[in-house]
């Protein structure tokens, strides 16, 4: 087995509220190994992006880390500042964010901004940047490289946006490249190219990479293992085989009974996810839930060892 590249261990992200503070992520851990490519899955408002920023010392303001920690190789994320901190993000860990319209600067041309992480010290000279930001257009498929450098974010098609980001992720040679929701507002053909892309450069460079996604269809055919999020934590872990064959947690049923299939109608998750700090006591998901009985009130379940895989919910293993 690969060894685990990146550690979350009971991290908790707070924000402020009328009544003190609300968590955003509770109690969370997760794993990345190396050159593996895991999913965290879960609706708008499960906490997935926040999980997302964490590793790279990104979470917004007013939010806080109110506990636990993040590890990479072992070492506290938390401990880096200043210019390490810098080359720690990009070198070892890099993001592709869900819109390339609000990550792109509209004023500065593709050259300057994919040179600028290419050579983010300013030591090399121009045509040495230049080239090498060419090299990386043409890695991730952008046709015509040389041309593209002198034009502005606005004049490309949102695949060739996306591309341009996931490029300037990958000029460090990162580890580990998260890629949250890369695929959104993409038309469905753009959008398999795309993580074909994501697929092949993880490949080709052996990098670990950590899919968020609310999109089943992508996990099923990208991912490897996957965490499914619900509550600002996680209620489910396994393989994709695992989950898409025999899911535990009655919301990975919902997710997956959600999916269009033929012959069947869809079968949605009654109600919507609670806002921050409204969650209720107990299981976060009681209230929504086909299988709820009364002692789903009576405590947060553990995230406990079942089948292979991990699982928070009291009724695993229950009849019925």
């Amino acid at each position: 087995m690969s060894e685990n590249l990146l550690e979350i261990r009971d991290l908790s992200i707070a924000f402020p509220a009328a009544d003190g503070e609300a968590l955003g992520v509770r109690a969370l851990s997760l794993e990345v190994r190396e050159g593996e490519a895991l999913a965290v899955v879960g609706e708008s408002g499960c906490g997935k992006t926040l999980t997302a920023l964490a590793p790279l010392a990104l979470v917004p303001k007013p939010g806080r880390l109110a506990g636990g920690e993040v590890l990479y190789g072992g070492r506290r994320v938390s401990e880096l500042e200043g210019a390490e901190l810098r080359r720690f993000r990009g070198r070892e860990v890099a993001m592709v964010f869900q819109e390339p319209m609000t990550s792109l600067n509209p004023t500065f041309s593709v050259g300057y901004q994919l040179g600028e992480a290419v050579d983010p010290e300013g030591k090399l000279p121009k045509r040495v940047r230049a080239e090498r930001s060419v090299a990386l257009l043409r890695e991730v498929g952008v046709p015509e490289p040389e041309k593209r450098l002198g034009v502005y974010p606005h004049q490309l098609s949102g695949g060739l946006r996306q591309r341009v980001m996931i490029a300037a992720a990958l000029a460090g040679e990162p580890r580990l490249l998260i890629a949250d929701e890369p695929t959104t507002a993409l038309d469905v053909t753009v959008e398999a190219q795309i993580m074909d892309l994501l697929e092949k450069l993880r490949r080709e460079r052996g990098m670990a990479l950590m899919l968020i996604t609310h999109d089943l269809g992508v996990v099923a055919q990208y991912a490897e293992r996957v965490v499914v999020m619900y509550g600002g934590m996680v209620v489910e872990e396994a393989s994709v085989k695992e989950i898409f064959n025999a899911p535990l947690h009655p919301y990975t049923e919902g997710l997956l009974g959600s999916l269009p299939k033929r012959g069947r109608a869809l079968r949605p998750i009654p109600g919507n996810v609670p806002s921050l700090g409204n969650f209720p006591s107990g299981c976060p998901f009681r209230g929504r839930c086909s299988r709820e009985v009364e002692r789903c009130a009576q405590g947060l379940p553990e995230l406990a060892a079942a089948k292979n895989r991990k699982v928070r919910c009291i009724r695993v293993g229950e009849d019925g």
